[in-house]
């Protein structure tokens, strides 16, 4: 008796095919992705809604200015319990701006803290 022997082909399809079973079979969730959606996401960055701190406008020192953010060293301490939190700098975005677009380092500003 001779037994029937398979080309090349059909043995590399036949494997392709039992792969493509065990790839579906082992087929989760994916990496990272847990049990299911879990926490909602809550908004974050600028555009929170924010209360006003300072009654009075405030002068500071730009520090440094990257392309959309910088940080304000204010001419004297402010009275808040954050006021530490970035070794006494103000963050200030972009957007915070009137009539510009961009400020340079050393430069005095008057701002309002929020």
């Amino acid at each position: 008796k001779l037994s029937k022997m398979k080309s090349l082909d059909q043995l590399t399809k036949e494997n392709q095919a039992v792969k493509l079973v065990q790839k579906e079979a082992k087929k989760g969730k994916g990496k990272g992705k847990g049990k299911g959606k879990g926490k909602s996401k809550r908004p974050t960055g600028p555009h929170l809604p924010r209360t006003r701190v300072s009654t009075e406008p405030l002068k500071g020192q730009v520090l440094e200015w990257k392309t959309k953010f910088g940080w304000i060293k204010p001419e004297s301490p402010i009275d808040h319990p954050l006021f530490d939190k970035h070794r006494g700098k103000i963050y200030i975005n972009v957007i915070d701006l009137l009539n510009r677009y961009s400020l340079d380092p050393g430069d005095t500003c008057e701002f309002q803290l929020f």
